[in-house]
């Protein structure tokens, strides 16, 4: 299984590393591609995790084609952005032939 996150933010610290740890572990894991715009955050995660199988990548939410390449050969995309970036997720999940979940919370804005 290969899976992809964008985003860290919406998840408080013990809840982040609580579901990034866990997911790193799973048994048939074969690579957590964790990715965010800070991408000093995200080397933060791995850190934490101490996992080989994850990897890092700066990625601007706000670029499809950038999250849609990103997601290519992913089995599954999570978002744990908010609501204001899942449409671009979901449609750019679609486009890289990748499952979609979405952690997202928080109030909804205008696009």
């Amino acid at each position: 299984m290969a899976v992809s996150t964008s985003g860290l933010e919406p998840l408080s610290y013990g809840q982040s590393y609580n579901f990034w740890k866990i997911l790193s572990r799973a048994p048939d894991l074969e690579i957590l591609k964790i990715a965010d715009v800070d991408l000093k955050k995200v080397r933060t995660y791995a850190a934490w995790l101490r996992n080989e199988k994850v990897s890092v990548e700066k990625l601007n939410a706000t670029n499809e084609s950038a999250v849609a390449k990103s997601g290519r050969g992913m089995d599954l995309v999570v978002n744990a952005l908010e609501p204001i970036f899942d449409l671009k997720l979901m449609k750019a999940t679609f486009r890289a032939k990748a499952n979609y979940q979405d952690l997202a919370f928080g109030a909804l804005r205008d696009t």
